[in-house]
């Protein structure tokens, strides 16, 4: 579907779509598909290998080339926020403290299920590890309108904007944007 928007566009000739398992790639594999750029939303919260997911989209840069990851801050407010609800409220997740973050497991239907709120600190440090120098961290919203009703989401959405423009602490979606040496 990406494919065929980005050529309907027209942008279908800069642009090129892989689709695989990030952290299932060999670094054999990964030397094939050097980018100058690499961008990767909301993927490693997912991948509870995400050590080995990050350290694959260190690796697809070339050098020179940018690396930007957005993930959930594990030191926001929004999370202590659910760590506070979750006292009250009956859950079927297991919550979990890791130095990559706070998990929350579950499984379903045999299939297991991770949902991560990273520890940013934890990303840079593969990064650097990965010889990407981690440049800035970048707020890109405070709370997670899809946790609440249709009709608080403008309130959220402009107390996001805010924490956006201002770049504010504690926001809970954020940006690592770094540079492959």
């Amino acid at each position: 579907m990406a494919r065929e928007n980005s050529a309907a566009l027209g942008m279908d000739k800069p642009v090129q779509f892989e689709c695989s398992g990030l952290e299932e790639l060999s670094p054999e594999s990964v030397s094939g598909y050097r980018r100058d750029n690499v961008h990767c939303r909301g993927v490693l919260m997912h991948i509870p290998e995400w050590r080995e997911a990050l350290r694959n989209v260190c690796r697809l840069a070339h050098p020179g080339g940018y690396i930007v990851v957005f993930e959930n801050n594990s030191r926001s407010l929004e999370t202590q926020l659910v760590r506070l609800s979750r006292r009250v409220l009956k859950t079927r997740s297991q919550m979990v403290a890791t130095d990559g973050g706070l998990e929350f497991r579950s499984e379903s239907d045999g299939r297991k299920f991770v949902f991560r709120m990273a520890s940013l600190a934890a990303i840079e440090a593969v990064m650097r590890d990965e010889n990407v120098t981690p440049m800035f961290r970048r707020a890109i919203y405070f709370l997670d309108i899809n946790r609440f009703p249709a009709g608080l989401r403008p309130l959220i959405i402009g107390l996001n904007r805010l924490w956006f423009r201002g770049n504010l602490p504690l926001a809970s979606g954020v940006l690592v944007a770094g540079r492959k040496g």
